[in-house]
């Protein structure tokens, strides 16, 4: 597993690029402060997101995303125990890393 790395920015950008949640990151990575903010004002906009992603181009270009992060084969990652998915997502970047991340993608794709 390896930290978050420049070229991660540029990836996960062309995957929001083809999932087509441009709009929808960037609202909210703008309007959230805190980890406790995506629950409380994003809900509604997180479950948007994540229809959006049920579909299989987008699961697999996530799952090619996590994978590289994760240096773990898709396959791998895609039959993860979903609980043991996240502990590794936060151990590779704390939330706050993660929201200063997507942050920075949404003002690229502005």
């Amino acid at each position: 597993m390896r930290k978050l790395q420049t070229h991660d920015i540029f990836a996960f950008g062309r995957v929001i690029k083809e999932i087509g949640i441009k709009e929808e990151v960037k609202c909210i990575c703008m309007k959230a402060n805190t980890i406790g903010d995506l629950y409380e004002s994003g809900f509604e906009l997180i479950f948007g997101i994540f229809e959006k992603c049920t579909s299989e181009e987008a699961e697999n270009a996530l799952i090619k995303f996590f994978a590289d992060i994760l240096e773990e084969e898709p396959q791998a990652v895609k039959e993860c125990d979903p609980v043991e998915f996240m502990d590794k997502i936060f151990e590779v970047a704390e939330p706050a890393k993660w929201k200063a991340f997507f942050t920075r993608v949404a003002s690229l794709i502005q």
